[in-house]
């Protein structure tokens, strides 16, 4: 059987220490899309989406595609990139987002 899950996927900017970031990618669909097929990795789970012509996004379609998920429908678009955003984490364990 085989999945589409379309939606936008962010650059995440994690802090780790003083001054240092993690980067990755997330997005409440693109997270589903990676568990739907780590969970069942016998089905066919395509991403539908549009990204730029940058290395941001070249990063992120290769992680796609090592997560094993299809990425045909993947559109690159001149003059555009992806979207960004950074999380803090409070002393206490709280998430904000920015």
């Amino acid at each position: 059987m085989s999945r589409i899950i379309f939606g936008e996927v962010m650059v995440e900017l994690s802090q780790t220490s003083e001054g240092l970031y993690r980067q990755g990618f997330a997005g409440d669909t693109y997270n589903t899309a990676i568990y739907l097929k780590r969970l069942s990795p016998e089905q066919q789970v395509s991403y539908l989406t549009a990204v730029g012509e940058d290395n941001l996004s070249d990063q992120l379609v290769s992680r796609m595609q090592q997560e094993g998920l299809d990425t045909r429908m993947v559109y690159r678009m001149q003059d555009t990139t992806l979207g960004l955003y950074m999380i803090s984490t409070a002393s206490q364990g709280e998430r904000s987002f920015s």
